[in-house]
C-alpha cells in the first residue's frame, strides 16, 4: 500500500502572516539594528526643543491682524 502523498513532504517552516520564521542569527541582526536606531534617537532627542520652547520662540512674532494693522496706513499702489 502506498503512503499518502502528504506524508512524503517535509513539514514547512512556520510562518506568520506570510513571513517565514527567522533564524537566531537573523533575529540577532535585527536586534542589533534596532539597538543602533534607538541609540541614534537617544542622541537626537535631548537636542530637540520642547513645546514650551517653541511657544516662547514664536510669542514675540506679530500676528496676522497686527501685520494688517501695521500696513493699513501705508500708501497703496493706486495712491502712489
Amino acid at each position: 500500500m502506498a503512503a499518502p502523498e502528504c506524508a512524503l513532504r517535509a513539514p514547512s517552516p512556520p510562518s506568520w502572516g506570510g513571513r517565514m520564521a527567522m533564524s537566531t542569527g537573523q533575529m540577532e541582526e535585527r536586534l542589533e539594528n534596532v539597538e543602533r536606531r534607538v541609540d541614534r534617537n537617544e542622541q537626537i532627542l535631548p537636542t530637540l526643543p520642547t513645546r514650551g520652547d517653541l511657544d516662547a520662540a514664536i510669542a514675540p512674532l506679530a500676528t496676522r491682524a497686527e501685520l494688517r494693522a501695521a500696513i493699513a496706513p501705508l500708501a497703496t499702489k493706486a495712491e502712489l
